[in-house]
């Protein structure tokens, strides 16, 4: 039976692979590689033994007719595969087999694991077919796991550290539970982040089964950062609340430095979401469209200009206090004994809240578009 398989080579050493399946998942399966190394290319048979790849003693069994052909960028693998063989590792394609495709690089001679799979959607009768597709395998944890991400670091953690950070003083005389709504909001915000972070991480730890390095084969060697980065941010969304349970008073000498450490952890660990979630989203394997990672800039560019508001709106208010409290000095000099003071000129309607709603708005329209693009998949066919 004639096999063929093509695959545009982008960069460095690159392997493809067709395996004969019981499913749609790697493991026990019977595989085909064509690989192009060190400027050689090859044709080899082989097995899976669980995720583990390993090429039969005699590499070129049960083929014939190979033809291997590098033109640019286009790596081109064709091959006749006997219907039977006398080699049990070797399936007969007298009944139908899942067909699967990967494809990944090569390092050191053996090749890594694949950046980009397929799978038929049903079991094949190689008999009869006489062309045969495939589909992409299930993203659906992948895309959860991004998904969960975005709403903890693009929603929650964007209006909890905005909140914290510049309105401390708003709404003074209001309370929730017996403390100032900032804390409240601000606390309810960053718990959400640790349970969808947690709840994130968990579900690609399983996806991936452990920890799973990740090959780029398109230059951006820079992607291969996103699990160590992942990692990194879900070690620092654990480190804050725990740093909370031994906070002191806020009259404590010591105060300061744990807000400086609260600070420089929680920045530390929104900075490097903002930049892992960008680099998952450019992930081949991920799927996700382009238009999502010009989103984040959209995102980025409006909280950085959120902040750049409020801290001209603290500054200008200090200097207004300022010009209020001479104001009311002059005041109380200038009247008598049993005259009252207009409060009415101290005591003005704060209209920053108004930024924080509009914030809010725009953190969740980015979170929603950003999570609808990474459902729409964007992967080849």
């Amino acid at each position: 039976m004639m096999l063929e398989t093509t695959v545009v080579r982008t960069v460095g050493d690159i392997y493809q692979a067709i395996g004969f399946s019981d499913d749609d998942k790697m493991g026990g399966d019977s595989v085909i590689m064509c690989k192009y190394a060190s400027g050689v290319s090859s044709v080899e048979v082989g097995s899976n033994t669980g995720k583990v790849y390993q090429p039969l003693s005699d590499r070129t069994k049960s083929l014939s007719q190979i033809s291997i052909s590098t033109n640019g960028t286009i790596f081109r693998c064709s091959f006749n595969r006997d219907i039977n063989s006398t080699d049990p590792e070797i399936f007969s394609l007298e009944r139908s087999w899942n067909l699967l495709y990967a494809r990944g690089i090569v390092a050191g001679g053996s090749p890594q694991h694949h950046n980009f799979r397929r799978a038929s959607p049903s079991q094949v009768d190689f008999l009869t077919a006489s062309l045969i597709t495939a589909e992409d395998t299930d993203k659906t944890m992948i895309k959860v796991h991004g998904s969960l991400m975005i709403i903890a670091w693009i929603f929650f953690s964007s209006i909890g550290i905005v909140t914290a950070r510049h309105y401390k003083a708003e709404w003074p005389d209001d309370s929730i539970n017996k403390q100032k709504v900032w804390f409240q909001v601000h606390r309810a915000c960053m718990i959400l982040v640790f349970l969808c972070t947690a709840a994130s991480f968990v579900v690609i730890f399983l996806e991936v089964e452990g920890y799973r390095e990740i090959v780029v084969t398109d230059g951006r060697k820079y992607l291969e950062s996103h699990p160590i980065l992942g990692i990194v941010v879900t070690c620092l969304t654990c480190i804050n609340p725990i740093m909370s349970l031994f906070r002191c008073a806020p009259d404590d000498k010591k105060r300061p430095i744990f807000n400086v450490a609260h600070f420089i952890v929680g920045s530390a660990a929104h900075i490097l979401s903002a930049i892992t979630i960008t680099f998952g989203m450019n992930l081949e394997h991920a799927g996700v469209p382009e238009e999502a990672t010009y989103v984040m800039y959209g995102y980025v560019a409006t909280f950085i200009l959120i902040e750049i508001i409020l801290e001209v709106w603290r500054i200008a208010g200090a200097k207004q206090k300022d010009i209020d409290d001479s104001v009311q000095m002059n005041d109380i000099s200038s009247v008598s004994q049993d005259s009252t003071p207009n409060k009415s000129l101290y005591k003005r309607k704060s209209r920053k809240p108004l930024v924080l709603y509009f914030h809010t708005v725009a953190m969740m329209v980015y979170a929603i578009t950003m999570i609808v693009l990474v459902f729409q998949d964007n992967s080849e066919t």
